[in-house]
């Protein structure tokens, strides 16, 4: 803002990415009263009404404030400005408000706007699963409308269908590490549908048929399980629809397992909270079996359809079985590591920690510059670096519109901070690896890919205590394992319970967690006093391959898991088994 003695010129008002920008920081209350300050009065601003409702309802629904964020989505609606997404929205949240039958016409309408957009139909079809006479209501509205035009995908049977494009409805995660996989089944042939080629519209009847199936299924399952749940539920499954069953012999499903049973399916699992989204946020997952959704996976998971589970977590194998109590889940888990880009690490023997790489997602977004422990490194750096004069951070990473001007200050000026704000590309990146010491992820969820990549370079990690690191990280052996996120982070097995809530890690300046970032800054100064500790780290990880890496008893391993799961599915074909999920309907609460 500029000011001279006679006038004061206000400052221009903010675009759409600062205000989301202040939304992924969690700073909901100054966003919200930006938004409301600069809510227009006059009749005439409807287009930019319309805008700033848009994000009032955003930070409302992000915090879970759902009837505030319904009463924002109507006064948006009400300007005569509101799109099919508008209209997506809307229905979504009045959806979280039980009210199912407030939402149906505005998924449709949404629908017969836009008719090519799978979430568009997912919504609607939610909506439909729990009201009264929906199916049918929605085959009406929707007759006639044709479709985008677009053919079906091309026979191909016989092949793996491997629908991980459509799982996020868009075509942005063509993910290399479970992708890359199939290279070690040369003779397997695997189809991938993209969103381009997808038109759920032209089997909207055998879509609806399939989930009134399906969530029957699940009603059938336990006495814990509610139709809207259950229905949410069956809406995040169509994403990875797809039509007609030309004969596929099975779907390969990552990162969560989103079948209805069209078709025998594997599941590669990751992370034990991605088998609760997106039906939970990705923020904030409590799973006990006093919940539905505990019941429904523990069905889904147990379906005959659900073939084999792989997880690349050797040493929590027994983590699904024993969470769901299921030794059916646990006899069809196996361990294959997912391949990850391989680098040739320069065989280096340091002596001192003197430089930390973090590395954000190739996503790109501001959610994972945080989720990755972006601003607890750059607090934790920016301390010791006043201790330590000779140490350095690479940050490859694109900085979140919301992060505080104290840390873009730093990063832009701090003379030991090298920055990447793009992506690079793989020779830079092994650059980048074969110049640290040290790989920093503070954080409460396990990003494997950049991990595996440094392991394998021979960095010393540091890393948070949080679900499964131990598969990866441990403490004093191969790294630095810090613990005070256990009321973040934390699966007990008896008696089961998952909290997943790293929401309450978000924050754009200083750490959202104090005892946990001490404890950072402890184990951090420790290593930068103690030489000998890290080279002895260093030396391990240098000398010994990390079992999480893929190598060629991965290739054999996922080779002999595809040859399996063919035989089985075949198996099911042949014999005309029906889908059967179990039921504990009378099963004590």
């Amino acid at each position: 803002m500029r000011a001279t003695p006679n006038s004061v010129e206000a400052p221009p008002l903010p675009d759409a990415s600062a205000l989301h920008g202040l939304i992924e920081a969690r700073r909901f209350e100054e966003c919200l009263s930006v938004v409301r300050a600069l809510m227009p009065r006059s009749p005439g601003a409807g287009a930019e009404a319309a805008r700033l409702l848009g994000v009032e309802r955003l930070c409302l629904a992000r915090q879970g404030r759902w009837a505030e964020a319904a009463e924002a989505g109507a006064r948006l609606l009400a300007t005569g400005r509101g799109t099919a997404d508008d209209r997506f929205r809307q229905a979504q949240i009045l959806m979280r408000l039980h009210r199912h039958d407030d939402a149906l016409p505005l998924a449709i309408a949404a629908v017969q706007e836009i008719p090519d957009a799978p979430r568009f139909i997912g919504a609607a079809v939610e909506a439909a699963l729990v009201v009264a006479n929906g199916p049918a209501r929605l085959c009406r509205a929707l007759a006639g409308m044709g479709d985008n035009g677009v053919p079906d995908p091309p026979s191909s049977k016989g092949a793996v269908l491997f629908p991980q494009e459509l799982t996020f409805g868009n075509g942005r995660f063509d993910h290399p590490s479970i992708a890359g996989m199939f290279a070690a089944v040369p003779n397997l042939a695997v189809h991938k549908p993209t969103p381009a080629l997808h038109c759920m519209l032209r089997h909207l009847p055998a879509i609806l048929d399939r989930a009134v199936r399906y969530l029957a299924a699940l009603l059938d399952v336990h006495p814990c399980v509610d139709r809207a749940t259950a229905a949410c539920f069956v809406a995040t499954r169509l994403h990875a629809w797809t039509e007609p069953d030309d004969g596929w012999l099975f779907d390969f499903l990552s990162p969560f397992p989103a079948s209805l049973g069209q078709r025998p399916w594997v599941y590669c699992h990751d992370f034990m909270p991605a088998l609760f989204i997106p039906v939970l946020p990705v923020d904030e997952v409590q799973v006990t079996p006093d919940t539905a959704l505990y019941w429904i996976l523990k069905g889904h998971l147990e379906a005959n359809y659900c073939i084999q589970i792989l997880t690349h977590c050797p040493r929590t194998l027994g983590h699904l079985g024993d969470f769901f109590d299921s030794p059916a889940i646990a006899g069809k888990v196996a361990h294959v590591n997912t391949w990850h880009r391989p680098n040739k690490p320069v065989r280096k023997s340091p002596q001192m920690a003197r430089t930390w790489l973090f590395t954000s997602s190739f996503f790109e977004s501001d959610a994972f510059f945080y989720m990755r422990g972006g601003v607890e490194t750059l607090n934790a750096f920016l301390v010791l670096a006043e201790e330590f004069p000779d140490i350095r951070l690479i940050l490859r990473a694109r900085l979140p519109e919301g992060l505080s001007p104290r840390l873009r200050e730093a990063v832009a000026h701090h003379p030991r901070i090298d920055h990447y704000d793009s992506p690079v590309d793989e020779a830079v990146l092994d650059e980048l690896f074969a110049a640290a010491d040290l790989y920093l992820m503070p954080c409460p969820t396990i990003f494997r890919n950049g991990l595996a990549e440094a392991l394998q370079a021979g960095l010393v990690p540091v890393v948070a205590d949080t679900i499964g690191i131990g598969d990866f990280v441990r403490d004093d052996e191969n790294g630095i394992v810090v613990g005070g996120l256990e009321a973040i982070s934390k699966i007990n097995l008896d008696p089961p319970e998952l909290t997943f809530r790293t929401a309450h890690m978000w924050s754009d300046d200083r750490p959202a967690c104090p005892d946990f970032f001490e404890e950072l800054l402890g184990r951090l100064r420790h290593l930068h006093r103690t030489p000998a500790e890290f080279a002895r780290l260093a030396a391990h990880n240098q000398t010994t391959m990390s079992d999480a890496v893929f190598g060629a008893m991965d290739q054999t391993r996922f080779a002999d898991a595809m040859r399996e799961s063919a035989t089985r599915a075949s198996d099911i074909r042949q014999r005309g088994e029906p889908l059967r999920l179990p039921s504990y309907r009378r099963a004590p609460r």
